[in-house]
């Protein structure tokens, strides 16, 4: 797993990113080297069940 300090980073790049992009939605996934599969680390603009319906 990621570390806690980097959410505000990663959040704020989201947010900036849909803002230059025009987007409303949009998600940031980092690798879990030791499990192999992506976890979502920031989100915006959906619903909390999207974030969930992808816990491996």
């Amino acid at each position: 797993m990621h570390g806690v300090s980097e959410l505000p980073l990663l959040q704020s790049a989201l947010s900036e990113a849909l803002v230059i992009t025009g987007q409303e939605l949009g998600n940031i996934q980092l690798i879990d080297w030791k499990t192999g599969h992506p976890e979502i680390m920031a989100q915006q603009g959906f619903l909390k069940s999207f974030s969930t319906a992808f816990v491996v």
